[in-house]
């Protein structure tokens, strides 16, 4: 399986890479040193497993993934871990941070790492978990950080090594969710408290909230919330309002008056290059194609029915 690196597709609208691995030929590792702007972060499915360290800055960050909400007033030692294959609807970090992110293949016990044959220990991948502070991973974190920053030559022996050590250790500590559901068993979100959080998303759209403040709009647990909002319309709150974004958007990109960075900013996007790369994903073409595709429209036409 190929170790890709996602962090420059979901990170680079929203912060400045710092330091990279790319390039240096390591196995089994990939390591990034990101500044991270406050803001929504573009969704994205990893093909590896990411961990990420904060190392300095205070924020709270809130995330939403595999059917799971997390929320974390984060601070340096604060970690994130999110499976291979697993899409996070939602992230949204409210304040100036810098990360150490570490990818590693999808993670399962390795012989390397133990010495023990792999066909001996079933595969364990790690959950999707938010962690306030594990020393043992901090510790994997000041290691690796260095390496990163201050590459000799046994730098690639010693980040391959910090790699099957950090993967051994995740399998044996964090496998599997702390939180599971079956949405065979989750009630929809009643029609009422429904309509409370749609009006409410309505009013709010070009301010900042987030799922917690949605949640309490309907009188329910941030959890449970976004459980019963998947079942009632069949997407995640998140997806939701970014469809509702888009859809505003859209009616705001019809007015040349307004600049395409202002757009960005009152949408609650981190960059322009944030809001044109998840409108093009969204659309199919960027904020300016869209606005002077809207232009041949005749009078009247309906901007929603724009593809």
């Amino acid at each position: 399986m190929p170790l890709v690196s996602h962090g420059e597709a979901k990170y680079r609208s929203a912060g400045k890479i710092l330091a990279s691995s790319s390039g240096r030929n390591w196995s089994n590792v990939i390591m990034e040193k990101w500044a991270h702007d406050a803001g929504l972060l573009p969704t994205i499915v990893p093909q590896s497993t990411e961990i990420s360290i904060q190392l300095s800055g205070a924020s709270t960050v809130e995330r939403e993934g595999n059917g799971v909400y997390q929320k974390v007033a984060a601070k340096p030692g604060t970690v994130w871990l999110c499976p291979a294959g697993v899409q996070e609807d939602y992230v949204h970090v409210r304040g100036h941070v810098e990360c150490l992110h570490i990818y590693i293949p999808e993670t399962k016990t390795s012989e390397e790492a133990l010495g023990i044959s792999n066909d001996k220990l079933p595969s364990l991948p790690i959950g999707y978990h938010t962690i306030p502070g594990d020393q043992f991973i901090a510790n994997i974190g000041e290691m690796a950080l260095s390496v990163l920053e201050n590459e000799t030559s046994s730098s690639r022996i010693i980040a391959e090594s910090l790699g099957f050590t950090l993967a051994a250790y995740l399998c044996r500590e964090y496998a599997g969710n702390n939180a599971k559901f079956s949405e065979g068993n989750i009630r929809p979100l009643e029609r009422q408290r429904l309509v409370r959080v749609c009006d409410f998303i309505d009013r709010n759209i070009t301010k900042s909230f987030g799922i917690e403040e949605l949640a309490q709009v309907a009188c329910q647990s941030p959890s449970h919330f976004s459980r019963s909002f998947r079942a009632a319309l069949g997407i995640s709150p998140a997806q939701y309002v970014s469809k509702e974004r888009f859809r505003v958007a859209k009616e705001m990109l019809l007015d040349d008056n307004l600049q395409i960075g202002e757009i960005s900013r009152s949408l609650g996007f981190s960059s322009q290059a944030n809001f044109s790369r998840s409108f093009r994903g969204v659309a199919g073409m960027t904020p300016n194609q869209y606005r002077a595709k809207s232009r041949k429209l005749i009078p009247g036409a309906d901007f929603r029915k724009i593809s």
